[in-house]
């Protein structure tokens, strides 16, 4: 015989699961049959044949079974083993690839530092909102390849900073047809922030100068070449997307907060801003508070 600690101990089923189960029909025990300190469960006893009976529970749970499931399954000795698994199975495939698929999308919010929110509340529920921005952003292409399956392989080369040993690792771990993709975004990034950093220098001391904005204009176009943004986006939006990119406090603005500092990060700011038709860091606040559907910094 077996008491709950026993179970516990042995199977790693609570006192709390044993009521679950009997309160659900999945574990029968006539009352008339229980003394006075049994039926408070703290010194239930249990037979080999319960024991049984419980582990095959837990083990159904195990796989993914609801409870109501499980019942089913135990009181129909005709059930089809096989067809329930193999059911089990296509289920448990759909929520994999949902996880995989929230699982890029939460890779690429914390690369940009942000995450989509809109105020009206007339148009979608959050959930048909979140679907519908998932789907958006990794609908996104690098060389022809949906964004979504580079985010599986940004783990081998976070935290790696020697070029030599990330080239290692994206020749050895990652697809073939993925690498040129993952070596433009490594580029893209690398070519961004040291454009950044130049272009700190020269947006410190005066960030509407000709010189600066021809500045601005150079890596504007470096983008749209590259793929890094859409080939047909405007000098506002470009603005938008990259000094949202640089605040919002995500991998690449820590980056960028850590190579050059508050102040310079914030001039460069404001040069974007300018280039994309503000007349000041304040106009485009003031752009970016009223829009009606935008991102939220993290």
């Amino acid at each position: 015989m077996y008491r709950i600690k026993d179970l516990k101990d042995k199977l790693g089923v609570s006192r709390k699961s044993i009521i679950v189960y009997e309160k659900e029909g999945l574990l029968i025990r006539k009352r008339g049959s229980l003394s006075a300190d049994e039926r408070d469960h703290s010194y239930r006893e249990f037979t080999e044949e319960e024991v049984d009976r419980i582990w095959t529970i837990k083990f159904f749970q195990e796989l993914g079974y609801s409870i109501s499931e499980i019942k089913e399954i135990l009181d129909n000795p005709n059930t089809d083993l096989y067809k329930s698994v193999t059911d089990k199975i296509g289920e448990m495939e759909k929520e994999l690839e949902l996880l995989k698929r929230n699982l890029a999308f939460a890779k690429m919010i914390r690369m940009f530092g942000v995450f989509p929110g809109q105020e009206r509340i007339d148009n979608h529920s959050v959930t048909e909102f979140a679907n519908i921005a998932r789907d958006q952003w990794l609908k996104i292409e690098i060389n022809n390849i949906c964004i979504e399956e580079y985010m599986d392989y940004t783990k081998y080369m976070e935290n790696v900073d020697d070029k030599k040993e990330l080239k290692k690792i994206i020749r050895e771990r990652i697809p073939k047809r993925l690498q040129p993709g993952i070596e433009m975004l490594m580029l893209n990034g690398e070519v961004l922030l040291d454009d950044l950093i130049e272009l700190s220098k020269m947006s410190l001391i005066d960030y509407k100068s000709k010189e600066t904005q021809c500045y601005v204009e150079e890596i504007y176009s470096f983008m749209r070449k590259h793929n890094s943004c859409n080939s047909t986006v405007s000098r506002a939006s470009f603005a938008e997307y990259l000094i949202i990119m640089i605040i919002s406090g995500g991998d690449f603005s820590k980056s960028v907060r850590e190579k050059l500092g508050e102040d310079k990060m914030m001039s460069i700011v404001e040069s974007l801003a300018f280039f994309g038709g503000f007349e000041d860091l304040e106009g485009f606040k003031k752009y970016w508070n009223g829009k009606s559907e935008k991102y939220y910094n993290m």
